[in-house]
């Protein structure tokens, strides 16, 4: 019997070093320095000190900070401390591939660099492919518990010894007690979110366990029309299942310089870049109360995380960074994105000048940006949708007006007009006829696509304009900039760790990773 789990089971297990391409093998490498900085950065956040406590004292995994836990308790820690706010490096508008990083971490005794570098690789490219096959749903893959439960479960079960039967059973045994949490967890309530995402570690390793003590599960857990998939999203796009070995998830990963939600990325940081412009011209900072008002035109996912947001009000980090619009607010009240701007004690002198700044920015929905990030998926990922039928995509469509509960409002004239010369009528014959196997996609040239304007208009009645395509640290985005920006995240103005990071980056994989993981949680 062949099954979407075995097959993915086998290809990770036959993995090799040697069969990752050097630009997947160089971003899993940056991956680590990536999940460690965002850890390290949120040692202090609200719900810290509680999952601190609740981790075991004694056991084989190690800790941010030197300590030592459980090896169940430090994936648990390590996970839940991210999903405060949701911080992730992600694939594909989103999905977030922490867990096998944070995973392999706590299984690293006893293994080489290389080793931990092939797992987490192998994570992803099953992590990714989790959150692809559930994209057409509720949270758009972005809960994140799937992909996160599915991605830990594969870097444990690799570095735990698992053959591919036995991975193939730990991960059904995973996916089928996944964390499913609620719109509102996604998007704004960090401490259930870090519960959530916490549990998803706890699950993949309880799987593992589970496995290896002989636990049978079903093998065609992703193939049965009934399965968790259908449960998971209204059509399950089961082709992301192809393509191992020649799609690779990793080389489309996007380094979250920022902790801001993925669609509130671009609009805030092209706020930040006019801030920098007005204190080059004007030689002082734009000041929350020479804000008259904000423009910004983005594409669908934006247009609907500023609704969604504004019916939960609150200047928590968790909703400030989940809000265009009190985003915003804190930027220009700020002008810093760090966690250590997001803790009460920085956020209460802030508190009416991101409202003030807030209150007065508009989000405007762009169907010519809407359209042109379909196009790019439809022209990159083709095999990942093919053969939707228009019913299945009006039946998303009728159930994503239901659960979102807004429509999007009705293009103007010459939107109108744009989009007729977009001919968005073509995509749903390409997908028609595009191939069934993501082996002949071209993942390797995804961009995520989050384009906007931003308009600052000043009490002085000056206009300050800025167009982005893409978030900072994404596919397309300049590669050494992104790498920079990573390396910083992990030093935090540490000289010694901002060497260190260099050097972590370029270990030999023949080096012990036991030493490796300790130097890069220190």
């Amino acid at each position: 019997m062949s099954t979407s789990l075995l097959r993915m089971a086998r290809w990770a297990t036959d993995l090799s070093l040697d069969d990752l391409p050097p630009r997947v093998r160089e971003r899993a490498a940056l991956q680590h320095l990536g999940a460690a900085g965002i850890v390290r950065a949120l040692t202090d956040a609200p719900p810290a000190a509680a999952l601190f406590k609740a981790a075991g004292g004694r056991g084989a995994g190690p800790v941010i900070g030197g300590r030592q836990a459980p090896r169940r308790d430090a994936v648990r820690l390590h996970l839940a401390l991210a999903g405060w706010l949701g911080w992730s490096d992600s694939v594909l508008l989103g999905q977030p591939v922490l867990g096998g990083a944070v995973a392999a971490w706590a299984y690293a005794k006893g293994h080489t660099v290389g080793e931990v570098l092939r797992a987490t690789v192998a994570a992803n490219e099953v992590a990714g492919r989790m959150g692809a096959a559930t994209l057409l749903g509720p949270g758009a893959g972005l809960d994140g518990t799937w992909a996160l439960t599915a991605g830990a479960t594969t870097a444990i079960g690799l570095l735990d010894g698992l053959d591919a039967d036995g991975l193939a059973r730990a991960l059904s045994i995973a996916l089928s007690q996944a964390p499913a949490p609620s719109r509102r967890v996604g998007l704004a309530d960090g401490a259930a979110r870090a519960a959530a995402w916490g549990q998803a570690g706890a699950v993949a390793d309880d799987a593992v366990t589970l496995a290896k003590a002989g636990l049978d599960a079903p093998l065609d857990l992703l193939d049965d029309r009934d399965g968790p998939l259908a449960a998971a999203c209204w059509v399950p796009l089961r082709h992301a299942f192809t393509g191992l070995g020649q799609a690779w998830f990793t080389g489309a990963l996007a380094f979250r310089n920022d902790p801001l939600h993925v669609f509130a990325q671009v609009p805030v940081q092209a706020v930040m870049e006019i801030l920098q412009r007005h204190i080059k011209a004007a030689d002082k900072r734009l000041r929350a109360d020479q804000v008259d008002r904000v423009e910004v035109f983005t594409g669908a996912p934006g247009w609907l995380l500023a609704k969604h947001m504004d019916a939960l009000p609150g200047l928590t980090a968790d909703r400030v960074v989940a809000s265009i619009r009190r985003g915003i607010g804190w930027a220009v009240a700020g002008h810093d994105l760090s966690t250590a701007a997001l803790t009460p004690a920085a956020l209460a002198p802030l508190a009416d000048r991101i409202t003030h700044v807030a209150r007065r920015v508009e989000v405007r929905h762009d169907y010519t940006r809407t359209a042109a990030m379909a196009d790019h998926a439809v022209e990159v990922v083709a095999p990942l949708l093919s053969g939707l039928t228009r019913a299945e995509l009006a039946h998303v469509g009728a159930r994503a007006r239901a659960f979102h509960g807004h429509r999007l409002p009705a293009p103007g004239p010459m939107q109108l007009l744009q989009l007729v010369q977009q001919r968005p009528d073509r995509l749903l014959e390409r997908l028609r006829y595009a191939p069934h196997d993501l082996a002949q996609s071209r993942l390797d040239q995804w961009q995520d696509q989050l384009g906007v304007e931003v308009r600052v208009h000043t009490t002085r009645g000056g206009s300050w304009p800025e167009r982005r395509l893409l978030p900072e640290g994404s596919p397309g985005w300049p590669w050494q900039d992104t790498a920079d920006r990573v390396r910083a995240r992990f030093a935090q103005g540490d000289p010694e760790r901002a060497d260190a990071a260099v050097t972590l980056q370029s270990t030999p994989s023949g080096d012990e990773a036991e030493g490796w993981v300790e130097a890069l949680l220190a």
